[in-house]
């Protein structure tokens, strides 16, 4: 039997026992579980798409046996398997080279390869795809969406609400799941991109550092979005802002996807600019732990600076490569 094919077999495994591992409803499996496509990532940028694949494939069946539900196997399939399948694909473009790096691109002597910043950009649009189909299948209009979201919120706030002293004025629950019902697409598809980029430069890092990965790779503080990238986020802005009811929806979940990556592309920014400092590492840890902490009002700046930076580029040039 082909290594390819064997390797593969390994991966979708791997992944499947990733993505089961939430049904134990234990901490630890929430990060097994988030980290779900890194197998295939590892197989799709070692061994090719079709290994990655093949991964997806076997990670489905073994979901159906062990589970019986063929709905969580397909939702893996889309959720942990179609972003490695797509960047392990498109990650083998090459190009001649041109006068100048213009994407931050990994480059040999004479090739150019796919950019990492076009592959965010990818997974992001993978991202808002997952999310709507998400949402659809928790009401294809706002009333069945609204009451799938009340029968999940109802419980939590009669337990808060037991807790509350008493003479204290009521939860305003109708106001809570008006707001759930917005932010819930948006957060879906930030999480799911934010943990699908993580799983990706992870094998990035691990197939470089052992010299099994196909092709080079930039640094992440390399990144670079192309100048019209911008239209994905004005776009689905003036679609969420227009729209209503379940296509609002899905488009706050293409803002929640898009704005999450030039968020993605302000920290390699912040990576490239602290690269010489000798407090690099306490600096980017109070960044990182600062994003944990306060989320969108640390984000919202390197979003700022990301979207900036197509028009003024704050970077050198480096031929460095991970």
């Amino acid at each position: 039997m082909p290594n390819w094919i064997i390797t593969a077999i390994a991966a979708g495994l791997a992944a499947a026992a990733m993505q089961g591992a939430v049904l134990s409803f234990l901490p630890v499996s929430i990060i097994a579980f988030y980290l779900s496509p890194l197998p295939l990532f590892l197989v799709g940028f070692s061994r090719g798409w079709a290994s990655a694949a093949l991964g997806t494939v076997v990670m489905a069946v073994a979901l159906a046996l062990l589970t019986g539900s063929l709905g969580f196997s397909l939702t893996a399939v889309v959720s942990a398997g179609l972003a490695p399948i797509v960047a392990s694909m498109l990650s083998m473009i090459t190009r001649s080279p041109g006068t100048a790096s213009q994407e931050g691109e990994a480059r040999t002597d004479d090739r150019e390869w796919y950019p990492e910043g076009r592959l965010v950009l990818w997974l992001a649009a993978i991202a808002a795809l997952v999310t709507s189909i998400s949402v659809l299948t928790m009401g294809a209009d706002m009333a069945s969406y609204k009451a799938f979201i009340t029968s999940f919120v109802d419980p939590l706030i009669a337990v808060f609400e037991k807790k509350m002293p008493p003479g204290q004025p009521p939860f305003p629950k109708d106001n809570f799941i008006a707001m759930m019902i917005t932010v819930l697409p948006i957060a879906a598809s930030s999480i799911w991109l934010l943990v699908t980029v993580t799983s990706m430069r992870l094998a990035i890092v691990i197939l470089s550092r052992t010299k099994r990965a196909l092709r080079p790779w930039a640094l992440f503080d390399q990144l670079a979005f192309p100048k019209n990238s911008v239209i994905a986020v004005l776009a689905s802005l003036a679609a969420a802002y227009f729209l209503s009811g379940i296509p609002q929806l899905l488009a706050l979940g293409a803002v929640g996807a898009f704005v999450t990556a030039f968020t993605l592309l302000g920290l390699a920014i912040v990576h490239n600019m602290l690269a010489n400092s000798p407090a690099r590492l306490l600096l980017l840890g109070l960044l990182y732990g600062g994003l944990l902490l306060f989320n969108w009002l640390l984000a919202l700046p390197l979003t700022v600076l990301g979207l900036i930076d197509l028009n003024f580029n704050f970077r050198k040039s480096k031929t460095n490569q991970s």
